[in-house]
């Protein structure tokens, strides 16, 4: 069935997820509706159910995305920065670093798979 509220879709995407982390899945992509805004972070979005030709303003589609990864990191919650979220490019990363700084989420947020790997050296013996 179609959630109907942000509650809803975040049970149904927390019961969709454990199934797949139970199916030994590391990597997720979790795709709604483009534009399809809860109000996490503005106004809830009108969306145009049946209306594949409706044309959803950028900075809509884009707010979606970062509210869909918010609800799908809130999930996560506990490992903090052991969660990685991807984003497209480095303003992305940038609205999401200030729409999430408001909340007690703190992922990491890259703007590609490359930089886990850019991690700061510690220091310590040897280093």
């Amino acid at each position: 069935s179609i959630p109907g509220s942000p509650k809803e879709l975040a049970t149904q995407l927390s019961l969709a997820v454990q199934a797949a982390l139970t199916d030994k899945h590391r990597q997720l992509e979790v795709r709604l509706p483009e534009g399809l805004c809860f109000g996490l972070f503005g106004p809830a979005g009108e969306q145009m159910l049946g209306s594949p030709d409706a044309l959803i303003p950028e900075a809509t589609q884009q707010r979606a995305e970062r509210e869909l990864a918010y609800l799908v990191v809130e999930m996560f919650q506990s490992y903090q920065e052991a969660c990685v979220v991807v984003f497209p490019d480095a303003a992305s990363v940038q609205l999401a670093e200030r729409d999430w700084g408001r909340g007690a989420l703190r992922p990491r947020i890259v703007s590609s798979l490359a930089q886990l790997d850019e991690r700061p050296k510690a220091g310590g013996f040897g280093g």
